[in-house]
């Protein structure tokens, strides 16, 4: 069965040629992340937001992984920061949450989980342990006495 001419249309559009590679956020802290995950990361958190996972009890997963997304923005200039943010996420934005106020949370909120730490995003714990910035160093600390064996460890 094929696809609708306006669908395969769109797709097209939306498709990088092969040789355009795509652009990436780069992060002082020594991560880049390819631009397009970025905006992915994005819309998808506005998406939490607009449902209301966010305001209302948010698990600690989602908080890690809000949190994993606000610490690359941060590292991000000013005007990139604003280009990936173009329309999304202005009520969180006007908050004033950061990376470590949103991991603070997901440590308040946490309680045993069966199957927590697959869904933590690894390599932003990873970062944290690795960065000589002392928040990231604190947070680590904190985040390994709150979630105890349900820290995300390589396996």
């Amino acid at each position: 069965m094929s696809e609708p001419p306006a669908a395969a249309a769109a797709e097209d559009a939306e498709a990088p040629e092969a040789s355009e590679a795509a652009p990436e956020a780069s992060d002082p802290r020594g991560t880049t992340v390819p631009s397009r995950h970025l905006k992915n990361a994005v819309m998808l958190a506005e998406g939490l937001v607009e449902d209301g996972h966010v305001r209302a009890g948010a698990s600690a997963a989602t908080l890690c992984s809000m949190s994993w997304l606000f610490w690359h923005l941060s590292a991000l200039s000013d005007e990139l920061r604003k280009e990936m943010l173009d329309g999304y996420l202005d009520e969180i934005s006007s908050s004033g949450l950061s990376w470590s106020t949103t991991l603070e949370a997901a440590c308040a909120t946490f309680h045993s989980q069966v199957g927590f730490s697959p869904q933590l995003p690894r390599g932003f714990f990873q970062n944290l342990e690795t960065s000589e910035d002392l928040e990231a160093q604190r947070m680590v600390k904190l985040c390994t006495q709150s979630f105890g064996r349900f820290y995300p460890k390589d396996t």
